[in-house]
């Protein structure tokens, strides 16, 4: 921070490495009039982003092919599609190479990720989308074989940035990218695709909580409230960009990380859908100060440690009832769907009005003092 004339002026990294060359010899004076004429350019360049937009959008969303980007991509298509936008998706196609990220897929990924991909999701392709139900999200095969959103994969541990990956998403064309829950840092070429922008879905307040598994991070604080932060991406920085808005999602004691992980989600993808609607109407939403730098701290992947606090704690990584709310959502016809002990399902059926499940698999995903241990197959 800078202070200046008695104000204090808040600053990301890139007006750091501006006053590192020159505050030495400027007054404050000067100073002041710097920042002030920095700021207008930014309106300005706020403005000039704003009359690029267009009342019919393709929106690209970069996310992960787990069950949190599945639910995300479903939500995000209908009301884009409601909207008369367009939208296509990038899957990842990433095998955890870290430890710390093997670690992650080894606690989180069996019902995450695998249990569904492997095990429900074909299970419920013997039915139709259709046949399963008013407003039954569709699996990640079904929204492949969609006419009306795209899906492409990347190259097998590639980063989108990699020429091949590039190259898909500059033949797409998008005039917006948002990315939720994205692992890969964007580069500068693939940022200059679109050219409403990068929006990302951030799931911690920022600057605090920077970085990987936030979410798990502010669970192992005692936060009461998660907040999910929507940000602009312009360069490489990791969770820098300048804050778009927020959104605060209340936590008690009894709630799982997917199930805080699945409230957040949703929230992004509304505040992602609020920015679409004032770009389409020739506006763009308000920008925060703030950008936080690196100095301020960086999560890195949850250690071994980690997850024995987080156990210890008594704190969980799902309940039975996130899954069978889950469920709910791509088979919303057949039985009462009343589990419902920890409260997922009451909240998952406000936020999509259904109110049963049908006979889908049990979910097979074994817990103990250590985490997930097994997959067994359906029940």
């Amino acid at each position: 921070m800078l202070r200046a004339l008695g104000g204090v002026v808040k600053m990301g990294p890139h007006d750091a490495a501006f006053y590192n060359t020159s505050i030495l010899r400027l007054g404050a004076r000067r100073v002041a009039k710097v920042v002030a004429a920095r700021t207008r350019v930014k309106a300005r360049e706020r403005l000039a982003l704003a009359r690029r937009a267009r009342s019919a959008m393709h929106v690209l969303i970069c996310t992960t092919p787990d069950i949190k980007g599945c639910i995300a991509v479903n939500f995000a298509l209908k009301q884009l599609t409601a909207r008369g936008h367009r939208l296509s998706v990038f899957l990842s196609n990433d095998e955890p190479r870290s430890e710390g990220a093997q670690r992650c897929a080894e606690m989180v990924g069996p019902h995450e990720t695998s249990v569904w991909t492997k095990s429900i999701f074909p299970f419920l392709e013997r039915t139709p989308a259709a046949n399963r139900g008013p407003g039954a999200y569709r699996t990640w095969e079904e929204l492949r074989a969609s006419d009306d959103v795209g899906v492409i994969t990347a190259v097998k541990n590639k980063s989108i940035n990699f020429h091949a990956n590039l190259a898909e998403v500059r033949a797409l064309a998008p005039d917006l990218i948002f990315s939720a829950r994205f692992q890969h840092i964007l580069k500068e070429d693939l940022i200059a695709v679109a050219p409403l922008g990068v929006l990302n879905m951030h799931p911690g307040a920022l600057p605090k909580y920077r970085g990987l598994y936030v979410d798990l991070r502010a669970m192992l604080q005692g936060d009461v409230r998660q907040t999910m932060t929507l940000h602009r991406i312009s360069d490489t920085g990791i969770d820098t960009g300048e804050v778009v808005d927020t959104a605060e999602v209340e936590t008690t004691p009894g709630d799982s990380l997917l199930g805080i992980r699945l409230a957040m989600g949703r929230e992004g993808v509304r505040m992602m859908l609020e920015e679409v609607d004032r770009l389409a109407a020739g506006t763009c939403g308000r920008v925060f100060e703030h950008r936080p730098t690196v100095e301020e701290g960086y999560y890195s992947w949850p250690t071994a440690a980690d997850y024995d606090d987080f156990f210890a704690s008594g704190l969980r990584l799902y309940h039975d009832s996130d899954m069978e709310a889950i469920k709910l959502l791509f088979a919303p016809a057949g039985g009462t769907g009343e589990r419902d002990d920890d409260g997922a399902a009451r909240r998952m059926r406000a936020v999509t009005g259904v109110t049963g499940v049908t006979a889908v698999p049990a979910v097979p995903v074994v817990t103990g003092a250590t985490g997930v241990t097994d997959v067994t197959g359906v029940a």
